[in-house]
């Protein structure tokens, strides 16, 4: 009686197994209480329970670091990156170069060799490009954006990325096959990427403004004027630049915003999204009040001088 009770057990956690949808080609261990394998469990936190996790040929993410490592093509180093390849962030983005690598830093095509690429924080389309006697191989790409910019007009998802929320002025979009966000449109944008292979999210929160500065010349009529210019429409946030015959003023002498010296003008008005205006015009040879008054003088003193010597000739005469 006892044998057969023992032998029963067996076979009742067995068919509650089966009841419960349990997999019955399953060979692991099992969980004597609730007869589920011990090791079953989701993907994503199988995934989050590795320290590494491999995304790619050569491309590694340590969760530890919390950075993105990068195989040199030959295998002869690891760089790390706080963003992966392709992404765009508003962040201070960090580097780390193994010293012995040729890898060279490139910032909007310019080598920048004195950088600190553990700080990197000016705004700029970046590259990590390796050269060696034979080639040179891009092993790292990102972007660096201010918070409010017209530099970008979309944001390509980077591979192995899901785009999850995104919303344009606080009106959900759609994400769905989405591997492309359309920033033309002015205006605030938020959205959420998902790493596939570690599920962690990223964001990205931009102002995107594409609309170049307006301003006006008053006095400028089919680009000459006649007198002095007045530049309106300028925000404290500009930057500006003027030129006159090709040479280049210092700001103090646009701070009243009138030009007045004749000349051949060139103004870059640049506003704090990156977008510029250019103004070209003209100003002619002209009398002001002051200048009319020391013409006049000028001419008094020239006519003086002829009546004097005209005088003196016909006193010489009479003698």
């Amino acid at each position: 009686m006892i044998l057969a009770r023992l032998l029963a057990l067996p076979m009742a956690m067995l068919l509650a197994a089966s009841a419960a949808g349990m997999d019955m080609d399953y060979e692991g261990e099992i969980d004597i209480v609730t007869g589920r394998p011990v090791t079953d469990s989701s993907s994503s936190d199988v995934v989050s329970s590795q320290q590494t996790v491999i995304l790619a040929d050569g491309v590694s993410y340590d969760r530890t670091a919390h950075s993105f490592s990068y195989a040199t093509p030959d295998r002869s180093g690891y760089i790390r990156s706080s963003v992966a390849n392709g992404m765009i962030t508003t962040s201070k983005v960090s580097v780390d170069i193994p010293d012995g690598l040729s890898v060279s830093l490139y910032r909007d095509g310019e080598s920048q060799p004195e950088m600190d690429t553990l700080n990197i924080v000016d705004a700029g389309s970046y590259a990590l490009v390796m050269t060696n006697s034979e080639s040179q191989y891009q092993i790292l790409n990102f972007r660096i954006v201010p918070e409010k910019t017209g530099a970008i007009t979309s944001y390509d998802i980077p591979d192995g990325f899901t785009l999850q929320t995104l919303d344009h002025e606080g009106e959900e979009q759609e994400t769905t096959g989405v591997s492309s966000v359309d920033l033309q449109k002015d205006g605030k944008y938020r959205m959420t990427y998902r790493c596939d292979a570690t599920g962690i999210d990223y964001s990205l929160s931009v102002t995107i403004d594409h609309t170049p500065p307006e301003i006006t010349l008053e006095g400028v009529t089919d680009g000459m004027a006649k007198g002095p210019v007045t530049v309106k429409g300028l925000e404290k946030s500009d930057r500006v630049t003027v030129t006159r015959d090709k040479t280049q003023l210092t700001e103090p002498l646009l701070l009243t915003n009138v030009l007045k010296t004749p000349g051949a003008y060139h103004i870059v008005v640049t506003d704090d999204a990156g977008n510029t205006t250019v103004k070209d015009f003209t100003i002619r040879f002209y009398l002001n009040s002051q200048g009319l008054v020391f013409t006049l003088i000028a001419l008094a003193s020239f006519a003086g001088v002829l009546i004097y010597m005209y005088v003196s000739k016909k006193r010489l005469k009479v003698r």
